[in-house]
């Protein structure tokens, strides 16, 4: 989609599957919808020692700034 930006974040065990159909909802409405997997869930690699909070936020503001986004809803 195009538009705002809307983050989609699954839940701990979860992966971005979980929310495919939300975000083509959210893509229908015009929005344009990031939908990925965090570290060590569904597709992407595990991590190479146990992540924390502080890991997972780091890693999230490293993401979006290197595809560019700089807010999201």
């Amino acid at each position: 989609g195009k538009g705002r930006v809307i983050l989609c974040l699954h839940g701990w065990g979860a992966t971005r599957r979980s929310l495919h159909g939300l975000a083509r909802f959210l893509a229908a409405q015009e929005y344009e919808v990031v939908n990925v997997d965090v570290p060590g869930f569904g597709e992407s690699e595990r991590p190479g020692r146990a992540w924390g909070l502080d890991d997972y936020a780091q890693w999230l503001k490293s993401f979006l700034e290197k595809i560019e986004i700089d807010s999201v809803d």
